[in-house]
């Protein structure tokens, strides 16, 4: 959410489970005058209460930078996701995963 947006108001009847779990997260800060560096690995697996099936894996993060993104071990390139200014979205093919990637914020 942006600065300048209302907040949602979400209700219990639209809750949805979630279509991910992530069972390990590791986070390392690279702090700097002008900007912050934040490498991350998770590891995640598909929830399978979940309807349907596969879905696209959203990472939520308003005004970041994607410096990298490691799917399985390999870099992703650009046409394997998709980022906006408020998210990164991927469709991974397997039911558990390890994912790194590595943002900025800060930067003009």
């Amino acid at each position: 959410m942006r600065d300048n947006q209302a907040p949602q108001t979400i209700r219990l009847v639209d809750y949805t489970v979630p279509r991910y779990w992530i069972t390990e997260t590791t986070l390392h800060f690279d702090l700097h005058d002008e900007y912050t560096q934040v490498d991350s690995t998770l590891r995640i697996q598909a929830n399978p209460a979940a309807d349907g099936g596969p879905h696209a894996l959203v990472l939520d993060g308003v005004d970041l930078v994607l410096e990298r993104l490691v799917l399985a071990g390999q870099v992703l390139r650009d046409d394997q996701y998709s980022v906006t200014d408020e998210n990164c979205a991927l469709n991974p093919r397997c039911s558990r995963l390890s994912l790194a990637w590595c943002w900025k914020k800060g930067l003009s």
